[in-house]
C-alpha cells in the first residue's frame, strides 16, 4: 500500500529485529512455508490489542453484542465506502470487530477506536470516552462516566497509573510526578514498563533541550501522554514477518507519543536521547496548526492544511507543490478512523526536487561512490546541509533530524573540551553502528541558527547531557577500535 506522506511511519533507527527464537508466534497465524498472514485467524490478537489502549491494567470496552454487530451488517449492506471496504481487509469476517471500530460511545463525532492499517491493531481515538472531563490515561475507568481520576495519596496522579503505589524505582516515580506536575505530560505503560533510563531521557528531552518550549505559555498542547508499547504491530512475530523497524511514532490528535521496545532497546543512551528529540520534534512542528482551544475538532480532523509549518520551512527552500486527499467515509455518520489511511495534507519539493527525484540524485552519488557507508562525507551532501536520507524526503523528518543533528553537536562542544577526540570518534562509531544513513556535522548555519532560538540549551544543561549521554560511550569505547570519519 502506497501511503500518504503524513502516513508513513516515523522510523529513524535501523535496529536488528529480535533473534527468531526470542519471538513468540502465534503459530496458526503463520504460514511457515511463504510466512503469509492469514488475517482471518488475527482476533484473537486484535482483541488483546484492545487491553493495552490506554495502559496496563485499564478496564476493558465491552464488546458489541448481537444488536450492535447486526447494526453494522445492515450498515455494511447497504452503504458503499472506500472505510468499511478498509476494515473488511482488515477484519475479515469478524462484524463485531468491524462494528467497534464504528463506536461513537459519548457521540461527538469521534469513534472510541482508531484502527491501524497494519493488522488491525486497536489504538486510542477519542481521548475522553465517557466524556467525564478526564482524559483516558488518567481515567481510573475510562468506560464509566461515574468513576475519574481515583488519588488516594493526593499527589496529582491517579492511582492506577502511579508509580509510587507499585514498588517502582523510587526515582522513576519521581520523574513521572514531575514531569505530571510542571507539564502535565503523563508517562503511562501498556505492554510494556518504563525503566530508568528510558525515563530520564524523556526528561531530559523535555526539561534541557525542549526547555524554552515547555517553559512557555503553550507548551505543547499535543503532547500529554507518553506510553510505552512493545511493538507498532499486533504482536512480535507479525513484526518479524513484516521486518517492522518502527521505533517510536507520535500522534498529535490524541496528544500522544508511543515507544515501542525497537527504539527503548538502544545500548547507547546517546542514541535513545536522539530518539526522543526526532519525535518531540515532530511533537513541537505538528503544534503550530493545533487548535488547543477544541481537542475534539482537532481529534476529528482528517483534513491537515498546515500554514504555519509551510511558512516555516519555507525559509528553509521547501515549498508545498499540491495537496494530498485521501479522504474516506463518505457517507457515513460515524466515520472509521485509520492511523495512516484517510489523511489528506500538503505535498513538497525541496529546492525544486520532489521526494523522488532527490532519491534518484542520492543513489546515483552513493553508486558513484562506490557504495561506501560513509557517503555523507561526500560534499555533494555537506555542502546541501543534508543531514541524512530521511531529511530529502519529507519536510517534518528534515526538520526532526536536523534537530537531532543540532543536539548532538551543541553536547558534542562540550564532551570535546572535556574527553578531546576520544568524544568525537566515540560518537561517529556509536552512529554508525545503528544510523549510518545520518551525519550531523553537515548541519547548515541557517538551521542551526533557528534551533539555537528556538531550543537554546543553557551551559549547565549542556554539561549534564555531556555527562549522561557521551561520557558513557567514551568510557565504554577502545580507542583502537575507532576510526575517524573524517
Amino acid at each position: 500500500m502506497i501511503l500518504p506522506a503524513h502516513s508513513r511511519r516515523l522510523c529513524i533507527f535501523i535496529v536488528l529485529l529480535l533473534a527468531l527464537g526470542c519471538v513468540v508466534a502465534e503459530e496458526e497465524q503463520l504460514n511457515p512455508s511463504s510466512g503469509s498472514i492469514d488475517r482471518s485467524l488475527l482476533e484473537h490478537d486484535q482483541l488483546a490489542s484492545l487491553k493495552r489502549v490506554h495502559y496496563a491494567g485499564a478496564p476493558t470496552a465491552v464488546l458489541p453484542d448481537d444488536e450492535e454487530s447486526a447494526r453494522f451488517g445492515e450498515l455494511r449492506a447497504s452503504t458503499e465506502s472506500d472505510a468499511l471496504d478498509e476494515l473488511d481487509k482488515l477484519f475479515a469476517d469478524h462484524d463485531r470487530l468491524k462494528a467497534l471500530a464504528l463506536r461513537d460511545s459519548d457521540g461527538n463525532g469521534v469513534p472510541d477506536y482508531r484502527v491501524s492499517d497494519y493488522y488491525g491493531k486497536f489504538m486510542e481515538g477519542d481521548v475522553d470516552l465517557d466524556d467525564d472531563g478526564v482524559r483516558n490515561a488518567l481515567d481510573s475507568d475510562p468506560f464509566d462516566r461515574g468513576v475519574g481520576l481515583l488519588d488516594a495519596n493526593t499527589n496529582g496522579l491517579p492511582d492506577s497509573i502511579d508509580w509510587s503505589l507499585s514498588a517502582r524505582e523510587a526515582e522513576l516515580a519521581e520523574i513521572q510526578l514531575g514531569l505530571y506536575r510542571d507539564h502535565g505530560i503523563a508517562l503511562v505503560d501498556r505492554d510494556a514498563r518504563f525503566d530508568l533510563v528510558l525515563a530520564e531521557a524523556v526528561d531530559d528531552t523535555v526539561r534541557r533541550v525542549f526547555r524554552q518550549v515547555f517553559e512557555s505559555e503553550n507548551g505543547l498542547p499535543n503532547l500529554r501522554t507518553i506510553a510505552t508499547e512493545k511493538t507498532a504491530l499486533l504482536n512480535a512475530a507479525l513484526a518479524a514477518v513484516e521486518e517492522d523497524e518502527t521505533a517510536a511514532q507520535v500522534f498529535p490528535r490524541t496528544q500522544s507519543l508511543i515507544i515501542y521496545d525497537v527504539g527503548r532497546r538502544s545500548d547507547d543512551r546517546l542514541l535513545l536521547l536522539g530518539l526522543l528529540v526526532h519525535e518531540m520534534g515532530h511533537s513541537f512542528h505538528m503544534s503550530l496548526d493545533f487548535d488547543a482551544l477544541d481537542l475534539a475538532a482537532e481529534n476529528a480532523r482528517t483534513r491537515f492544511p498546515a500554514p504555519h509549518f509551510v511558512e516555516l520551512v519555507r525559509a528553509f527552500e521547501w515549498e508545498q507543490t499540491s495537496f494530498y486527499d485521501g479522504e474516506l467515509g463518505a457517507g457515513l455518520a460515524v466515520v472509521p478512523r485509520f492511523v495512516y489511511a484517510g489523511m489528506s495534507e500538503p505535498t513538497f519539493s525541496f529546492r525544486g526536487k520532489d521526494p523522488v527525484e532527490w532519491a534518484s540524485w542520492a543513489e546515483e552519488i552513493y553508486e558513484k561512490l562506490g557504495e561506501p557507508p560513509t557517503y555523507l562525507l561526500d560534499d555533494a551532501f555537506a555542502s546541501r546541509g543534508i543531514v541524512s536520507d530521511d531529511a530529502l524526503s519529507l519536510p517534518s523528518e528534515w526538520f526532526a533530524d536536523n534537530l537531532i543533528a543540532y543536539v548532538i553537536t551543541v553536547i558534542e562542544a562540550e564532551a570535546l573540551e572535556k574527553h578531546g577526540r576520544a568524544a568525537q570518534l566515540a560518537i561517529d562509531a556509536a552512529l554508525r553502528a545503528v544510523w549510518p544513513t545520518f551525519y550531523h556535522r553537515n548541519l547548515a548555519s541557517d538551521i542551526r541558527a533557528y534551533f539555537e532560538r528556538t531550543f537554546p540549551i543553557t551551559e549547565s544543561d549542556r554539561r549534564l547531557l555531556a555527562a549522561r549521554y557521551i561520557a558513557p560511550i567514551v568510557a565504554k569505547a577502545s580507542r583502537s577500535d575507532l576510526v575517524p570519519i573524517r
